[in-house]
């Protein structure tokens, strides 16, 4: 006998797992979760001479009809995270990643995202690219090791912010971080800042020299808005950014004492967010956007595996209700025969 089903790569003491397989199984389709944290599951790819490949599950060969589903998210001093010497962890992430890779690059057609895909859409400079080639406005930036160029752009744009051009990969800070330093770089990420000519002409060639900035013009906000999109579904949630001083910069800091409401967005921002979908080669995404004080929409970034649950508990969970459906219907069209009653079995009202 051989597997059939929906794989997830993660924890099933994540939110965003859990509800969704909660929603799936009822149905009577096969879902295993392989969870790096537990360290108990026995999980096999073998590769012969000839190049067949065997990808097993605690002993059971996988058959022809499976999609894999990932959100393997490790957040150190949580469950969601390796029970190994700190020393040994970033081997562990590194080593559990290069095995997803490995299986996202063999069976390219059956995993949700696409490994490749997620490695791309971490960075924003090529996200801006994506996002402006689909009619989605960004805002100027640079990508730069030169201070002149810096200068240049705080001459031309006035107001401008610096953050990581690539998303946090999860690994933790050092331990000698102090607060201060813990909320602006987690070790791979940084907290959106805003810059001056002053500060940025004082600062030291060499300091600027040794790693590149992103630069971006800042928006002056009315608010802004936290997108999920899963497959063909779309929830736009308005994030009353502005009305604390601590968050008008970056919503993150504060985003529990924020008030969140979804809300609709326009026919053609809709539109040409799937298209960045598409292009992008993305099932899911959250995307951050700014909604300025004339109207007009502004493209930030997409975040391949963001969080939305803390936005769904409120919701009765109808964006995991929506990753339910989408998984069902991917994981449908590997089967020769689509069996539409699972589909009618799923009436879950948004």
């Amino acid at each position: 006998m051989k597997f059939e089903g929906i794989i997830v790569f993660g924890s099933d003491r994540d939110h965003h797992i859990n509800k969704v397989v909660e929603n799936i199984v009822p149905l009577g389709i096969n879902v295993v979760v392989v969870d790096p944290f537990e360290a108990k599951g026995n999980y096999s790819l073998e590769i012969d001479t000839n190049g067949k490949v065997k990808f097993s599950l605690d002993g059971m060969e996988v058959g022809e009809n499976f999609i894999i589903w990932t959100r393997l998210k490790v957040v150190p001093e949580t469950p969601l995270c390796y029970e190994v010497e700190e020393r040994a962890l970033n081997v562990c992430h590194q080593e559990w990643i290069a095995f997803y890779t490995t299986i996202s690059a063999i069976f390219p057609n059956r995993t949700l995202n696409d490994r490749n895909a997620v490695y791309m859409s971490r960075h924003k400079g090529y996200q801006q690219c994506i996002a402006a080639s689909c009619g989605l406005k960004s805002p100027a930036s640079l990508l730069t090791t030169s201070k002149f160029s810096i200068l240049d752009m705080l001459d031309r744009h006035g107001k401008t912010i610096v953050k990581s051009n690539a998303s946090g990969y999860g690994i933790p800070p050092s331990p000698e971080s102090d607060d201060k330093t813990s909320r602006i770089s987690n070790g791979r990420h940084m907290s959106t800042m805003r810059l001056d000519r002053e500060t940025v002409a004082n600062t030291d060639d060499k300091a600027i020299n040794s790693c590149p900035i992103f630069v971006q013009e800042e928006i002056r906000k009315d608010y802004e808005l936290r997108i999920t999109i899963v497959g063909s579904e779309i929830f736009a949630h308005k994030i009353d950014s502005q009305k604390e001083e601590y968050t008008k910069l970056d919503w993150r800091l504060g985003s529990f004492h924020l008030e969140i409401e979804p809300v609709d967005l326009p026919r053609e921002v809709r539109e040409n967010l799937f298209k960045y979908m598409r292009k992008s080669g993305m099932f899911s995404g959250a995307i951050d956007m700014i909604v300025d004080e004339s109207g007009a929409y502004w493209f930030l970034e997409c975040n391949p595996e963001g969080q939305w649950a803390w936005l769904d508990i409120e919701r009765e969970w109808v964006i995991a209700k929506a990753f339910s459906r989408q998984l069902i219907s991917r994981y449908q069209e590997t089967q020769p025969i689509v069996r539409a009653n699972f589909l009618k079995s799923v009436s879950y009202s948004s």
